[in-house]
């Protein structure tokens, strides 16, 4: 969370949350659970001031941290820095829309893809063509 840079009283409220919110999930869940979150500053990649492309940031950092499946992670990281190394800021942005687009075309909106999901319309349950 860049709130770590801040004061702590500028994200307290947000920490509040979030320890209300872990306390009831180790309520719930069966488990060895530590008490209470611990809040830890970790280095990533941060948006200038005055800007709105916080999604952009927060896609950035999922893709630095996550490996395609099958795939090799040094080989990914090292490509990932490359290219976010060599790229100016407006080509950054553009390469990361091109791969959302790239996602949600291959994996969310193709039926072959591993996210897709068809979208049952209210006509499709009363003419019998999807049963729920």
């Amino acid at each position: 969370m860049d709130s770590k840079r801040k004061e702590y009283a500028e994200w307290a409220d947000m920490a509040a949350i979030l320890q209300r919110a872990w306390k009831r999930f180790i309520n719930t869940v069966p488990g060895e659970w530590k008490p209470e979150l611990t809040f830890r500053d970790y280095p990533c990649m941060r948006q200038e001031k005055g800007n709105n492309l916080c999604g952009y940031y927060v896609c950035t950092f999922m893709r630095d941290m996550s490996c395609p499946k099958g795939g090799d992670p040094q080989i990914h990281h090292t490509r990932m820095t490359r290219l976010r190394d060599t790229l100016i800021t407006a080509d950054q942005i553009k390469a990361i829309q091109e791969e959302i687009a790239g996602f949600f075309i291959t994996e969310v909106l193709t039926p072959g893809g591993e996210h897709y999901r068809k979208i049952v319309t209210s006509d499709d349950i009363r003419s019998g063509k999807v049963v729920l």
